[in-house]
């Protein structure tokens, strides 16, 4: 459904509302992710990632225990901070569960880290049912 990739590189996103989304069957639904992999790597530690809302997200994924429907990657060296993430109801078309994965985020959702001690991190829940 929507994508924010980038590897490596300099510079900012910031203050961004992405809100009212639906989406059915879709591979990726909510993934930001600084080492996306197709994209050679850029000189520098990453873009900052800040202050991004993603809020009233409907629909269905493809797989959501293939690839996890809310996904945000970020370096370690340049967290993402300030992320919102509320109101999203998506779920899996395969199977009975899916996952969520972030690593080095931090703000207030599904496996987001809350605080400002931007210590890194991974983490990964396993959902059984749609809230």
């Amino acid at each position: 459904m929507f994508m924010i990739k980038s590897n490596g590189g300099s510079g900012t996103l910031s203050s961004s509302s992405f809100n009212n989304f639906m989406g059915h069957s879709n591979a990726y639904t909510l993934n930001l992710n600084a080492f996306w992999s197709d994209e050679t790597t850029a000189a520098g530690n990453g873009v900052q990632y800040e202050s991004l809302s993603f809020e009233h997200w409907h629909g269905t994924c493809a797989n959501g225990a293939t690839r996890a429907p809310i996904q945000l990657l970020c370096p370690s060296e340049v967290p993402c901070h300030d992320i919102t993430i509320s109101a999203v109801y998506i779920w899996t078309e395969a199977g009975s569960k899916e996952y969520y994965k972030c690593e080095n985020a931090y703000g207030s959702g599904p496996c987001l880290k809350s605080g400002s001690d931007y210590t890194a991190y991974t983490s990964t829940g396993t959902v059984t049912t749609m809230s």
